[in-house]
């Protein structure tokens, strides 16, 4: 056998392994790609059911399984909940960059006193239109009956009349 046979032979192998192992890695890199992005879905999906963190706008970053938070929370609760909703199934490690911003506790209350605020304007508009209702309603029915009484006033009146017509013959 010739040197470059030999050559051949010894080094084909190699290289045969070496492109496979080339090929599985990148097969592999292309599944943590997307093992990744289902975890970031997931993760924000957590975020977007949780009421206290709902309005909250919170970065996910999520690579090779380590997920990083970056934003603000209101309160050292809303940080604790926002990690624990992160350490799913699949997450080697969460990573809490977190700040906690009382302003947007301030703010969620502002909004929630705004809400109050407008379904108070909307349940008194309510109120005043029953109302107004109500009293059409009466003064119709009143009316009525007031019609009614004049009605019988003038029978009655007529017979009176009537009667003492018969009286003074």
């Amino acid at each position: 056998m010739s040197y470059a046979e030999a050559m051949k032979s010894k080094w084909l192998p190699i290289l045969f392994v070496n492109v496979l192992l080339v090929l599985g890695m990148s097969a592999c890199a292309d599944q943590s790609k997307s093992d990744d992005s289902s975890l970031k879905a997931n993760i924000e999906e957590n975020f977007k059911k949780d009421t206290s963190l709902a309005g909250r706008k919170i970065d996910v970053a999520v690579d090779k399984g380590v997920v990083t938070l970056k934003g603000a929370v209101g309160t050292a609760t809303e940080k604790a909940q926002a990690a624990k909703l992160a350490a799913i199934d699949g997450v080697t490690q969460v990573r809490d960059d977190l700040s906690v911003d009382v302003k947007l506790l301030e703010q969620k209350a502002n909004e929630g006193i705004e809400k109050a605020a407008d379904a108070t304007d909307k349940a008194a508009d309510k109120s005043a239109n029953v109302l107004d209702k109500a009293a059409a309603a009466t003064k119709n029915g009143t009316d009525k009956a007031l019609d009614k009484t004049k009605g019988l006033l003038d029978k009655l009146k007529k017979k009176s009349d009537d009667v003492s017509s018969d009286l003074s013959k």
